[in-house]
């Protein structure tokens, strides 16, 4: 789907924050894994990752879906072999793959083509040293082999969502194991979040100084009630409009949530934004915004949109540790900086950074959407204060975690028009 978004608009009004698929990827794992029934309440407009994660954790636990609320009563499965279709979720994959050697399901695991491109031979390699056993090197693979408990040495840099993958699988093993980091642990705030949602199941993990210490023989235990967070990562677009444009305020946030991408607020105040908070309601409104410098290591979701409020800040914008940005849904390195010059602004990468050279209005064009969901949305929000419209191929992108995302852009007084 192509879109051209009209630029130049000024915006005014008031969202809801729509449901964290982070948040909700983890309930429903761990709720599967549990053996009575949980109530997951705030399920929304259920977004396509999130929807990849409900139909394979059906392999393994009864789901029953209502109007806005999900049921689960977990730990019903047989020993047939399963198919583990994940999209282009690398969350189910990453979360899933774990878990289904942990409970010595047989697994066929599939993806689409941008997720197979995705990095996935260290996270085998780490799994086949404790039993597992993988039918060819990339995916699609079968996977058989109960995993045993030890130590699982991996990489802190690669991927949090591995990580957060073990520590789901390895509590239920029948002795202890230990996760121990290799290099420094980047987007740490997703494994707290994991740690969180585990400790409402009664799982406990326990910080070392190289990683994470597990206790095996662990049960999960439904809290029957739980309710999903707001979502700060895609909050963040909205948040951007009002910085950029005119005052937005978004309702129903999670103040006290674990989620990295939260950190969008102080990020915003740092570029001079005004930002007032009450209660479960951020306000943001424009004021003189100035270039700054940034370690996105540990919010890497956070680059296209902070790249976008760094074409609006006088001066210069920085964003260090990009690296990892190769390796998303696209090369996000190429899509920011690829799109930015393509609509008039100033963006070069160079040295693991991405300098934006701010402060003049954007003359509008053509952009690769590149199938990723973050990509399309930043670019949309940038229309807002360009002299011309932006027009965005694959915007169906944004299905993957913010279906609803161009009708919530229209009720703050963004335009836009499906051309093909």
């Amino acid at each position: 789907m192509k879109i051209t978004v009209y630029g130049n608009k000024n915006i005014d009004g008031k969202i809801t924050a729509i449901n964290s698929k982070s948040h909700f990827h983890r309930i429903l794992i761990a709720a599967a894994l549990s053996n009575e029934k949980t109530i997951i309440n705030n399920i929304g407009n259920i977004c396509d990752d999130v929807n990849c994660t409900i139909d394979c954790i059906k392999n393994f636990s009864y789901v029953y879906i209502k109007d806005n609320s999900i049921e689960i009563i977990g730990n019903h499965f047989d020993e047939n072999a399963k198919i583990f279709n994940c999209g282009e979720s690398g969350s189910t994959f990453r979360f899933l793959l774990p878990v289904v050697s942990a409970l010595g399901l047989n697994g066929f695991f599939e993806a689409k083509d941008s997720l197979r491109k995705r990095p996935i031979c260290e996270f085998m390699e780490v799994m086949s040293l404790h039993n597992a056993v993988y039918s060819n090197d990339n995916l699609p693979f079968f996977v058989n082999g109960k995993l045993n408990a030890g130590k699982y040495y991996t990489s802190g840099n690669i991927s949090s969502q591995f990580i957060s993958g073990l520590m789901f699988a390895l509590p239920i093993l029948n002795a202890d194991s230990e996760i121990i980091l290799t290099t420094p642990l980047q987007s740490k705030s997703y494994v707290d979040l994991t740690r969180k949602v585990m400790r409402d199941f009664s799982i406990e993990i326990n910080e070392t100084k190289n990683g994470y210490y597990i206790k095996g023989n662990q049960k999960y235990i439904s809290p029957q009630k739980i309710t999903v967070e707001s979502d700060w990562s895609n909050i963040a677009f909205f948040l951007a409009a009002g910085a950029i444009n005119k005052k937005i305020t978004v309702t129903d946030i999670t103040n006290d949530s674990c989620q990295g991408d939260m950190a969008f607020i102080d990020i915003l105040k740092r570029f001079g934004a005004d930002i007032e908070m009450k209660n479960n309601t951020v306000s943001i409104s424009p004021n003189r915004l100035k270039g700054i410098e940034i370690d996105i290591s540990n919010i890497p979701d956070l680059a296209p949109i902070i790249s976008i409020v760094g074409c609006f800040a006088e001066g210069e914008t920085v964003l260090k540790n990009v690296d990892r940005l190769k390796y998303k849904e696209s090369n996000r390195i190429e899509a920011i900086c690829g799109n930015i010059n393509a609509i008039g602004g100033k963006a070069t990468y160079i040295d693991n950074s991405i300098k934006i050279v701010g402060g003049d209005i954007l003359t509008g064009g053509n952009v690769y959407g590149y199938n990723d969901h973050r990509i399309v949305m930043a670019f949309a929000t940038a229309s807002l204060c360009s002299k011309k419209p932006i027009i965005i191929d694959e915007a169906e992108a944004v299905k993957k975690s913010y279906p609803d995302f161009f009708d919530d852009f229209t009720k703050i007084g963004g335009s836009y028009k499906v051309t093909e």
